[in-house]
């Protein structure tokens, strides 16, 4: 009797199958390990003849540069493979097929999503060897890593689920990539310019650094920054001294914890959306049925 597992449908096996045939994805993630390793290289030659403490330093850079790298990709890779899963298939109008089948409108939906970011996460833990040159230098301890992977993840859900509602209610690939391309830099580049703009502004006013609006719980750039300051509350990279605590409901959590919270809730919404706008014949993206 075969094992049966709950997010793994007749959809997802083939997205997947198909995504990781031929050379394009060995390809790409030879490219992505090349350039982790490229920095990865560059941090070792830096680091030689130096002292302990100098070392402790080269290792909190070198985790927070791959870090930030990894981050990057995941916003500009993610809307790309995510965005035209619906779209794609009512632009080639076997959308209808797909309905008529013995599988749900979650089912579908689901699978969809879930091959498009199964392949980020791929690239996420391909890179997790590299990662764990860190511990060479010192200064980073496992519980960043996990929380910086907790990061990069919950960002790769969110940005899938929201290209997914925008695909559901697109019936052209090309709409549907370029509007979740530009809510993912609305999401991360224009909320952390608010951002500092408000920090600016507040500071300047009242003389001390004022906590960071709700819309920073949302920000996969400030969850970032938050989970790089260590497991012990020091920033591990310049004066973050801003981005320590989010309040939520009654009580102070770390930024990245919040945006945990915050990303899963939106992810959820997103999906619900999406499936619901899937079975409508009407794009709103793109006049016309779907």
């Amino acid at each position: 009797m075969a094992l049966k597992v709950p997010f793994y449908n007749a959809v997802f096996a083939k997205e997947l199958r198909t995504r990781m045939r031929g050379w394009g994805s060995v390809i790409l993630i030879t490219l992505y390990m090349l350039v982790f390793g490229l920095i990865a290289g560059g941090f070792l030659i830096q680091q030689a003849g130096q002292t302990i403490g100098q070392a402790s330093d080269v290792g909190v850079k070198l985790f927070s540069a791959l870090s930030a790298l990894q981050l990057v990709l995941i916003l500009l890779v993610t809307p790309s493979t995510t965005a035209g899963a619906i779209s794609g298939e009512r632009q080639r109008q076997t959308w209808d097929l797909l309905l008529i089948t013995r599988l749900s409108t979650p089912g579908i939906v689901w699978g969809k999503l879930a091959s498009g970011i199964a392949f980020q996460i791929l690239l996420m833990f391909a890179a997790l060897p590299i990662f764990s040159l860190v511990f060479l230098f010192g200064g980073v301890s496992p519980g960043d890593i996990f929380h910086v992977y907790l990061v990069s993840v919950l960002t790769a859900v969110l940005i899938g689920s929201i290209s997914m509602f925008i695909s559901s209610v697109s019936r052209r690939i090309s709409t549907a990539i370029i509007v979740a391309n530009v809510v993912s830099l609305v999401l991360t580049l224009g909320l952390s310019l608010m951002e500092l703009f408000l920090q600016g502004a507040l500071k300047n006013n009242s003389g001390r650094v004022p906590p960071l609006s709700p819309l920073s719980q949302a920000n996969p750039m400030i969850a970032l920054l938050s989970a790089l300051r260590g497991s012990t509350g020091q920033p591990l990279i310049g004066n973050l001294s801003w981005i320590h605590h989010s309040y939520l409901l009654f009580g102070t959590i770390p930024d990245w914890e919040a945006f945990s919270i915050n990303a899963a809730v939106i992810s959820i919404v997103m999906m619900a959306l999406a499936i619901y706008f899937s079975r409508s014949r009407w794009s709103w993206l793109s006049r016309g049925p779907a």
